[in-house]
């Protein structure tokens, strides 16, 4: 997979990535556009804004050297691409290449279209295989069918494919050209570079991020901690409370009330905090 930079060199990295830091999404597309910018390419960002009610070029601001503008958070995105085109008429004769991060198969298939109309190549960067699930019938049925049309279908019609796993670019390599690139670390980032006393007197143990009701099975661990029991054993767990714990794991209130001070539930908390609490190898 290669893109031909010459006048044009604009790459608009698209999707439902909260910069700078809200969601795990952003701090992939942040290094992907990083190395993107290190070989000489200009990445223009379109994320979401869960907070704002402008309209799409009123959102435009700078982050990490990287402009960027910001959809609003409604369901319009998932079929429409007005906002993408908006921004696209804004760098559209420097404009080499679209990348578009797990995005909705029924706008994916129109932005494919458009920038076929265009002779701009669009490139998925595919990092989740969403399944039909949840509590609520016809969501899960919606999901469902979008995960199966993107994944399926849209997608290998496209340029090409950015991979975050192995077992995806196995999937893809004889249908699209097809790279894995796994999650990046900028180690100039100052966040990267502290330093925490390491102390050995406790197993500690830190999950982060949000593992749903089906996703990441966070309660696996609560159970086996209770049953070990072991008193030099801590488990943190960030990006979720207490309250959000026992709503997707009801079950598990009694494995929590054993536990006690044991288990930590930090609930969001920025990354660098999140970078600092894995370091540690303590609580505070």
């Amino acid at each position: 997979m290669s893109l031909q930079m010459g006048a044009k060199n604009t790459i608009i990295y698209i999707g439902g990535f909260e910069l700078p830091d809200k969601n795990a999404a952003a701090q992939r597309v942040i290094g992907n556009a990083k190395a993107l910018r290190d070989i000489g390419y200009e990445v223009v960002f379109v994320d979401i804004d869960k907070d704002t009610h402008e309209s799409i070029l009123n959102t435009k601001n700078e982050i990490y050297g990287f402009i960027r503008y910001s959809m609003q958070y409604t369901n319009k995105r998932l079929v429409s691409i007005a906002d993408f085109k908006l921004v696209f008429s804004e760098y559209g004769s420097s404009i080499c290449a679209i990348i578009a991060y797990n995005y909705p198969s029924v706008a994916l298939s129109k932005m494919r279209k458009f920038c076929k109309l265009q002779n701009v190549k669009i490139i998925a960067d595919c990092t989740e295989w969403y399944g039909a699930q949840g509590k609520n019938f016809i969501k899960m049925i919606i999901k469902g069918m979008d995960s199966f049309f993107r994944m399926n279908v849209i997608q290998p019609k496209l340029d090409g494919i950015i991979t975050i796993s192995r077992y995806l670019e196995n999937y893809y390599k004889e249908k699209i050209p097809t790279i894995c690139v796994p999650p990046l670390v900028d180690l100039s980032d100052i966040k990267w570079a502290t330093k925490e006393e390491k102390k050995r007197n406790e197993v500690r143990i830190v999950y982060a991020g949000n593992p749903g009701m089906h996703k990441d099975k966070v309660n696996r661990m609560v159970e086996a901690l209770a049953k070990i029991n072991r008193h030099d054993t801590i488990f943190e767990i960030i990006g979720i409370t207490k309250s959000d714990f026992l709503e997707y794991y009801p079950n598990e209130k009694k494995s929590v009330q054993m536990l006690g001070d044991r288990i930590n539930f930090r609930g969001r908390i920025s990354h660098e905090c999140v970078i600092k609490a894995i370091k540690q190898e303590t609580r505070e």
